[in-house]
């Protein structure tokens, strides 16, 4: 995906220099629609970690996703090879900052991306479909969709657990029952397009709320 101007890398090389935080300057808002306008295309209109439709969505609910953490990885924060588009549950709920899913191989300087470095399927070096059957069906409003794991996959097993897809299944399933199920539901900001510094920063908060909860019970 090496569609970046002259201009682009300019600007490429200043937020690289200035840090991960750079994400988030107005400077880059037009090239981060550029960005995900390609991803999308790239992708078929589908989240790269569970594979459901983007067809009929409005931007704001599909993130640009660095697959390695930018505030990390801030070198990678704009090769094609490290992006992805992907679903708000995928990356705000579920994936976030994490690197658990790194392997005891994974090599940043020499092969940041190959993909035995990565313990789940991804989304560029890996194709989802050798690894993880995805049915979708829909009947009139009703949708159900349904989630195999392709010949023992290792890598099928670990996104399956890691994007806990089996809920997503039982959630579609309730919801076409008429049974309430928030699994898919996000309650932040949908305009911070995968700023997960704010979103860092509010887990943060809860996580202290519950950890001074959990102190205040134990005395």
């Amino acid at each position: 995906m090496d569609f970046y101007t002259c201009e682009d890398k300019e600007i490429i090389s200043e937020c690289i220099l200035k840090g991960h935080l750079s994400w988030s300057d107005e400077k880059i808002k037009d090239l981060k629609v550029k960005i995900k306008e390609e991803l999308k295309k790239r992708q078929k209109n589908v989240c790269c970690y569970c594979l459901r439709s983007f067809h009929g969505e409005f931007n704001f609910v599909i993130d640009i996703e660095h697959i390695l953490p930018k505030h990390k990885y801030a070198k990678r924060m704009f090769d094609s090879n490290n992006l992805a588009a992907s679903c708000k549950r995928c990356n705000m709920k579920i994936k976030g900052r994490r690197i658990d899913f790194l392997s005891g191989i994974f090599n940043d300087e020499h092969t940041p991306y190959h993909k035995d470095g990565y313990l789940f399927i991804h989304p560029n070096v890996d194709v989802f479909e050798d690894h993880i059957s995805y049915i979708h069906n829909q009947k009139g409003r009703d949708i159900i969709v349904k989630y195999d794991i392709l010949n023992n996959s290792a890598k099928g097993k670990f996104s399956y657990a890691f994007f806990r897809l089996e809920k997503l299944s039982v959630h579609t399933y309730n919801v076409a029952q008429g049974i309430v199920s928030d699994e898919d539901e996000w309650q932040g900001d949908p305009d911070l397009d995968d700023d997960d510094d704010n979103i860092a920063e509010t887990f943060s908060k809860i996580e202290d709320s519950i950890e001074q909860l959990i102190s205040v019970f134990a005395q």
